[in-house]
């Protein structure tokens, strides 16, 4: 689903100069790989199922869960490198592209990565299990009834069952 995003900010990067897309490329695969574990995705039920070794979410399926699971919302901090890590992500080629003067290259990418958020919130993040994720979007109805038939996790929540 984020294809189109990243192939469109890579050709943006790689226009200008091919070296610099190596650092783009190995910051988001350490990102999502390493980083978006440990202040995000260490905060998911699934990640606490102590029978599995890897994620076995929509997410990240299949990457290592090298943290220890952290029940609960994000800290201030942690939702700030997440952002980050994002603005970083999707706002290199952004830069890139108005620094190339590529104005309706740059709308066309922003649009892009507007439509991928959008389709993110409404096929994913309105039914994932990590409330923690700045992206949730599970309605609070939803949420408390998944707290009812899971009172582990809604006592490692701090909610009322």
């Amino acid at each position: 689903m984020a294809a189109p995003v990243f192939l469109l900010g890579g050709y943006f990067i790689y226009q200008l100069e091919r070296w610099l897309l190596i650092p783009w490329v190995l910051f988001i695969v350490s990102y999502f790989g390493f980083i978006e574990i440990r202040v995000m995705c260490s905060h998911c039920p699934h990640y606490g199922e102590p029978e599995l070794r890897t994620l076995k979410c929509w997410a990240n399926y299949g990457s290592p869960k090298l943290w220890k699971y952290r029940p609960g919302a994000m800290s201030f901090l942690e939702k700030a490198v997440f952002h980050a890590g994002f603005i970083i992500i999707f706002g290199a080629p952004i830069a890139v592209a108005i620094f190339q003067e590529r104005y309706i290259l740059s709308g066309i990418y922003i649009v892009t990565t507007g439509a991928w958020k959008w389709g993110l919130k409404m096929l994913y993040c309105s039914r994932c299990i990590n409330f923690a994720c700045p992206f949730n979007g599970v309605d609070t109805e939803v949420r408390n009834r998944f707290f009812v038939k899971n009172p582990v996790v809604a006592r490692e929540w701090n909610m009322q069952t």
